[in-house]
């Protein structure tokens, strides 16, 4: 690969999100955020794991 291509593949954050319906995702980062749904809950609700949830959560909110 030459200096300055980016490697093959596409965004994860971007895949995520594109698999989940905005209302859904909005409906379970706000059960989430209340405190009405345990985190580990929300993440298995949007298929990521806590490692990669808030991060795809501010991709989401970004986006609304």
């Amino acid at each position: 690969m030459k200096s300055g291509q980016k490697a093959p593949g596409g965004d994860f954050y971007n895949t995520a999100i594109s698999r989940i319906d905005r209302y859904y995702a909005n409906a379970v980062i706000n059960a989430e955020s209340s405190g009405d749904m345990a985190i580990a809950k929300a993440a298995s609700m949007l298929g990521v794991t806590l490692k990669t949830y808030h991060k795809t959560v501010d991709k989401i909110l970004e986006m609304a």
